[in-house]
């Protein structure tokens, strides 16, 4: 603020300053920044959108709550009372915020629509009913098929589940990929088998709500 007095002094025009808080970015440790992919973009998905701030820290929810909603800070205090006394679960203001940053941005019907999915698909571990398909013919004309199969990690590259290589690398390694077959349970998919073949029925789920389904055509 002294700045102001030496602008004066100087015959210049005294400044305003405008001071925020740092918003702490999904990883609970650093500030929200694309470059550090710890973001929730505005322009996001309702269920993406909903998603990601699904998997904010506990103990970030209450700043989420006040720098990014319009909850009276009253309810927010007596809300964080209940969570620190064990009466209320952490994941039911998680799932409001979520939806209050969704309705926000979106709509309350996409913000609803978002939850449902959210409830459905992570918490009931339903498959989703609009899973994005690939199929071989569209491969096979993008030069990555190999007879009737397909490497998990070019099957990844073409469903836009991972921008290059490297980002498919580092999601197997971090265990973040899963195979399902028509007749199994989900397997996860190792660093190591980048080249899995995959046959047409197979899914892959990339996180907690990214898939793509491989078809015949």
């Amino acid at each position: 603020m002294v700045g102001r007095e030496l602008q004066g002094m100087m015959g210049q025009t005294p400044q305003q300053c405008f001071m925020m808080p740092i918003l702490v970015g999904t990883d609970g440790v650093q500030k929200m920044s694309k470059s550090l992919d710890n973001y929730v973009a505005v322009d996001e998905a309702p269920v993406d959108m909903y998603g990601k701030l699904m998997s904010v820290s506990d103990d970030q929810i209450m700043s989420y709550f006040e720098y990014l909603t319009d909850v009276p800070m009253p309810e927010l205090a007596a809300m964080a009372a209940d969570v620190e006394s064990n009466a209320l679960n952490p994941m039911e203001p998680k799932k409001r915020l979520a939806w209050e940053v969704t309705n926000q941005f979106h709509d309350r019907a996409a913000a609803d629509a978002a939850q449902a999915h959210f409830e459905r698909v992570v918490q009931g571990r339903d498959l989703p009913t609009d899973i994005p398909e690939m199929s071989l013919a569209d491969l096979r004309s993008q030069g990555v098929t190999e007879g009737n199969e397909v490497r998990v990690d070019d099957l990844m590259l073409a469903a836009g589940l991972a921008p290059s290589k490297a980002q498919v690398k580092r999601l197997l390694t971090q265990g973040a990929v899963e195979r399902i077959s028509q007749d199994d349970d989900p397997q996860p998919v190792t660093g190591g088998e980048a080249g899995y073949l995959l046959q047409p029925g197979d899914l892959l789920k990339v996180g907690k709500r990214r898939y793509v389904r491989l078809t015949d055509s």
